[in-house]
This record gives C-alpha cells, sequence and structure tokens, in this order.
C-alpha cells in the first residue's frame, strides 16, 4: 500500500462504512501492535510478560529503551530478570525506578518531552541529564500496581507514541492481573500437594467426569502405581474388585451428577496383590456459579476394620449355637 491511500473504515456517529486515510507506515505499526499485544497476552510469568512489553514498546514506537517497573509494598521494584537488567538497553534508564514512584504517587502519566530542560525536575530523582524524551505510563485498571517507561534518545517524541504507550500499559495490566492469579493458584497447589502428600490416607481428586487429576503418595505407595497411571477416563477402575467396581462406579459417577457428596465401601488390589477393604469418603467441589467441577475424596485402608466385624459375627453366631 502506498502513502495516502484509503481503507474503508467504519463511522460510530453514522453507522456507515467510509473510507479513511491510512498510511502504509501505519498499517505497519497497526499490524505490529497486534502481533505483540498477542505475544504479551501469552506470558505466563513476570519476567516473560517484562520481556515481551519491553521488546514490544521497542518495536512500536522505536524507543532506544523501555522498562517495566512493579509496584511492590508501595514501593517500586524492577520486574525485569537481572540478565535484562545487566543488557546495555537499559542503560538509559537508571532512573526508572523514581520516576515510577512519582507514577504510584500520583496515580497518573509522566511525560518530558525534552530531558536536556528538565534539570529541576531530574535534581532529587537523579543525577544523569539525559537527552531526549521520557514518558512513564501507569499500569492496572483499579489500582496502580506498575509502571511503563520508555525513552527516546530524540527530543519532543514521547507525546506522539503516548496512546500506544498506554494501549501496551494497559494490556500489560489485564495480562500481569492473569500472570498473578495463575501465580496464586500455583502457589495454592503446591500448598495442596504438600499436604496432601504428608498424609497417610489416600486422597485424590477428580474432574466433572470421574478422570483423576491427582493423587496423593500415600495412594501412589498403596497401589505401587504413578500418578500419571490412573490419570484419564477409568484409569483408577482398574483397581477396584470386579464384584464391588459396579455399585463402587455406579453410586460415584452419580454422586457427580447430582453434585452431592459420596461414600462407599469397597475391595481394591494393593501393590502385593492382596485384595483389601477402603472407605471412600468424598465432596463435590463447585465452581462460584455451583457447578460440579469434580470431587476430592479419601480413602482409608478399613480392612482390619472389617476383618475385627466378620470376626465378632462369627463369635456371635458360635454363641447362638451352643
Amino acid at each position: 500500500m502506498r502513502t495516502g491511500e484509503h481503507l474503508d473504515g467504519f463511522c460510530e456517529s453514522t453507522g456507515e462504512i467510509v473510507n479513511s486515510p491510512i498510511s502504509a507506515a501505519d498499517a505497519a505499526q497497526s499490524a505490529t501492535l497486534v502481533r505483540v499485544i498477542r505475544r504479551m497476552t501469552e506470558a505466563r510469568d513476570v519476567p516473560h510478560l517484562s520481556a515481551a512489553l519491553e521488546h514490544a514498546i521497542r518495536d512500536v514506537t522505536g524507543a532506544q529503551a523501555a522498562t517495566f517497573v512493579l509496584r511492590r509494598h508501595d514501593s517500586a521494584t524492577d520486574a525485569a530478570e537481572p540478565a535484562t537488567l545487566a543488557d546495555a538497553s537499559t542503560q538509559n534508564l537508571p532512573f526508572a525506578i523514581e520516576l515510577s514512584g512519582r507514577v504510584f504517587e500520583r496515580g497518573e502519566a509522566v511525560v518530558i518531552e525534552d530531558a536536556s530542560q528538565a534539570e529541576q525536575m531530574w535534581r532529587g530523582l537523579s543525577r544523569v541529564i539525559l537527552t531526549g524524551s521520557v514518558a512513564a505510563v501507569p499500569v492496572g485498571r483499579e489500582a496502580v500496581t506498575g509502571a511503563v517507561v520508555a525513552y527516546w534518545s530524540a527530543p519532543f517524541v514521547a507525546g506522539a507514541h503516548f496512546e500506544v504507550l498506554s494501549a501496551l500499559a494497559d494490556t500489560a495490566g489485564v495480562t500481569l492481573e492473569n500472570v498473578q492469579l495463575l501465580e496464586r493458584l500455583r502457589e495454592s497447589d503446591a500448598r495442596f500437594r504438600l499436604m496432601a502428600d504428608t498424609s497417610p490416607v489416600m486422597i485424590w481428586v477428580t474432574d466433572a467426569a470421574g478422570s483423576v487429576e491427582f493423587v496423593n503418595r500415600a495412594y501412589c505407595d498403596f497401589f505401587g502405581v504413578k500418578e500419571a497411571d490412573v490419570q484419564g477416563p477409568g484409569g483408577w477402575q482398574l483397581l477396584v474388585h470386579p464384584d464391588d467396581i459396579g455399585h463402587y462406579v455406579d453410586g460415584f459417577l452419580q454422586s457427580l451428577r447430582a453434585g452431592t457428596s459420596f461414600f462407599a465401601e469397597a475391595r481394591v488390589r494393593r501393590a502385593d496383590g492382596q485384595w483389601r477393604w477402603i472407605a471412600s469418603y468424598a465432596a463435590p467441589r463447585l465452581s462460584a456459579d455451583g457447578r460440579t467441577l469434580g470431587a476430592v475424596g479419601s480413602s482409608p485402608d478399613i480392612t482390619e476394620l472389617k476383618e475385627a466385624e466378620l470376626a465378632l459375627k462369627i463369635s456371635e453366631q458360635r454363641l447362638h449355637t451352643i
């Protein structure tokens, strides 16, 4: 496409398709923006988000340097990895932490079009006197959780890229929320696994279809299996005695469909080949809107109890025959 050509666009005021001028440079920047935003949203931890954001700012705006600063405990902490911090591209941003502090304090962006004329502003922030322009934009929707800082070696450039920088900061804010949620879920899962693996009782978790998602160490030791051996449809059912599998599995699947608690006793094959009695107790896992996500349960070995009950029954029968 040549500069000055038109593309069809949508006019919100009239609801009609109209011709709007767009240059080849604008089209290329838009395509680059879509690509880098997609890359940012794919980040699954803070270091990768930071790296994707910094590359995005340089690719889309032509900034000589950029960094992502997180707000932690009312202070600014650079979110980049040590390797990124040591990179020469960040040498022009020794003031990023201090400038972000101003963004956190004010809750709004700071744009300096000519840093060489802003010596008074930098006094107390940094002794480094820059040439060029710089912008720091807040990250976060309801609360400021970080700041994006970009530097251009030429003056009077930051304002021209402010809208794009703000769009990238908005994307970073949403992605950061998702990343932090994933981190909390991973931490919660790690705590649950640690707690479950220290329990001497078999603990298991299934999905809504009854397939195993997790079993603890006691479960693996008891049956002589690895977690992957019992995952998937019907993986755990092979461990149940043929005479008990019908009522046990049917009862469990029915409880999942109804979203109710489950209890059943059954014989299962232990790692040494012996048939042992277990009592399984399970409660439904529910989503925030009440949907059944699966079940979490425990299955203690009750063989000794069953043998004691049988011995007591035999003893009572003998008494009645005397």
